[in-house]
C-alpha cells in the first residue's frame, strides 16, 4: 500500500500541473459556407438562428475546428463543430454579472489566488451535449439543465511586466477545469 501511494500521488501532482499548466494557440480564417462540412451545415440551415451566419475554421496547436458565428435574441453565438461536422459546442457571450453569483465568486477567488490582478476580457456560457438535445433546446423545447453547463473565461494579467491572456474554463459550479495561455499569434522568433 506504502508503495501504491508513493507512485499514486507524483502521478496525481504531475496530472494537475499538466492540467493548469497548459498553452493555446488559436488562429481563425474566414471561410466559405462551400468549405463547410454539410453535417454543420445542416445543423446550422435548421436552428432558429435569423441573422447572418459568418463561418471560420480555427486552427490550434493540435488540430481544427469549423466554427458558425452569429447574433440570436441580442447575443453573440459560436457554434462550434469538429473537421467532419460533428457538433462540439455552442458558446453565448454574456455580462459577468450574468453568471449565477455564487459561481462568480468561486471564479473570481480562483482567478484572484492564481493570476493576482486581472482583466476580464471575455465571459461565455458553454452548452455542450448531444447534438439532437443542443438543437431543441435551441428551438426552445428543452431546457438547458438537460445539457453541460461550463464557463469560459478569457482573461489578461501581467507578469513579471509581460502582458499575457489565458483561457480558463469552469464546470457549472465553479470549479476550475483548465487554464491556458494563449501563444502569441506572431510565431516568427520561433527557433528551430
Amino acid at each position: 500500500m506504502q508503495f501504491f501511494k508513493s507512485i499514486l500521488i507524483p502521478v496525481l501532482l504531475a496530472v494537475s500541473t499538466t492540467v493548469f499548466a497548459q498553452q493555446k494557440y488559436e488562429n481563425e480564417i474566414r471561410i466559405s459556407r462551400d468549405s463547410v462540412p454539410t453535417k454543420a451545415l445542416e445543423f446550422i440551415d435548421t436552428a432558429p438562428f435569423d441573422k447572418k451566419i459568418r463561418w471560420y475554421k480555427e486552427y490550434f496547436i493540435d488540430g481544427t475546428s469549423i466554427e458558425a458565428k452569429t447574433r440570436y435574441q441580442g447575443k453573440r453565438y459560436s457554434i462550434e463543430f469538429d473537421p467532419s461536422g460533428e457538433l462540439e459546442d455552442v458558446e453565448i457571450d454574456h455580462r459577468w454579472r450574468h453568471a449565477p453569483e455564487q459561481v462568480r465568486l468561486l471564479m473570481e477567488n480562483y482567478l484572484q489566488e492564481r493570476f493576482g490582478h486581472y482583466t476580464l476580457d471575455k465571459l461565455q456560457f458553454q452548452y455542450t451535449g448531444p447534438a439532437e438535445q443542443v438543437f431543441e433546446w435551441l428551438h426552445e423545447r428543452l431546457s438547458a439543465a438537460e445539457l453541460t453547463l461550463r464557463y469560459e473565461i478569457v482573461i489578461h494579467t501581467k507578469d513579471n511586466g509581460k502582458y499575457k491572456r489565458y483561457e480558463v474554463l469552469f464546470d457549472a459550479e465553479g470549479t476550475p477545469l483548465r487554464s491556458a495561455e494563449f501563444i502569441p499569434k506572431n510565431l516568427d522568433n520561433i527557433e528551430y
